[in-house]
């Protein structure tokens, strides 16, 4: 496992990256288990968010105490859209990079993340570039998305695949992400990737997103020692208390959502 899961101030429940941290790149995913409303960044009209932008900005400092930049959100519309934050880019505390689904970048001391629910942050790193992707991984297109990443990171910065490390966040697993057979296509269930990651239990399916990302990746060309998973599941997953961890759109059908934040240091 390269991953650690700890309980930090605030009553936070946090998934890091230790072996990303170890390379200059910081990836939390941070949720609090007592009132899962609490860090959700719902749009740059909410009245809560500079204090929220301050709260997130003492917790980076918890791991990487000179952070003095700008905290930018990755603003997800199921659009599909890539975007490549240079050097040149605007960037500023609390902006909004509207309708992107992955973002890549080599800018430093820049925190970016998203709020998912119960969809795959993914988080892909070239060490000796010093260049990171986050994607948010939504089922019907993580397989497009995460790989399209990988492709934009070797056309844009000449990265080789073989170089990019990959490491999955919290999100829903085939433990709990069960639904309806009529709700997936038969195109979808005999796909080269996906047929051999859905398990079908009379009239529902269980689809497994963690392991189908990860095989379609190393299919891609990403080494199998360089991919992983925290396989920890934002919908059942609970703490001492039993609280559950994570808030979860498939259980509790509420707007709730965690972050998930990568910082290249």
């Amino acid at each position: 496992m390269t991953t650690i899961v700890e309980n930090i101030n605030s009553g936070l429940f946090t998934w890091q990256s230790s072996a990303f941290a170890a390379d200059s790149l910081l990836t939390l995913c941070l949720s609090c288990p007592e009132d899962h409303g609490f860090l959700n960044f719902k749009s740059r009209l909410d009245e809560n968010r500079s204090e929220r932008l301050k709260i997130l900005r003492e917790i980076i400092r918890q791991y990487y105490p000179s952070f003095d930049g700008p905290i930018v959100q990755m603003g997800t519309t199921s659009l599909n859209e890539t975007a490549i934050i240079a050097e040149c880019d605007d960037l500023h505390d609390g902006k909004v990079i509207s309708s992107t689904d992955a973002l890549i970048t080599d800018r430093r001391n820049v925190a970016f993340f998203f709020s998912p629910a119960d969809c795959l942050p993914i988080f892909l790193w070239s060490k000796e570039e010093k260049v990171a992707a986050m994607v948010h991984g939504h089922w019907r297109q993580t397989l497009e998305l995460s790989v399209n990443a990988v492709h934009a990171m070797h056309y844009f910065y000449g990265i080789e695949h073989d170089n990019i490390r990959c490491e999955i966040g919290p999100s829903i697993q085939q433990c709990c992400y069960r639904f309806d057979r009529k709700l997936i296509s038969d195109d979808q269930l005999n796909h080269h990737v996906w047929k051999n990651h859905i398990q079908t239990h009379h009239d529902q399916v269980a689809i497994n997103l963690q392991s189908a990302t990860m095989s379609n990746l190393i299919l891609n060309g990403l080494k199998t020692y360089n991919v992983n998973s925290s396989y920890i599941c934002t919908c059942c997953s609970k703490n001492s208390n039993q609280q559950y961890n994570f808030p979860s759109n498939f259980r509790d059908h509420s707007p709730n959502r965690f972050i998930a934040l990568m910082l290249i240091m």
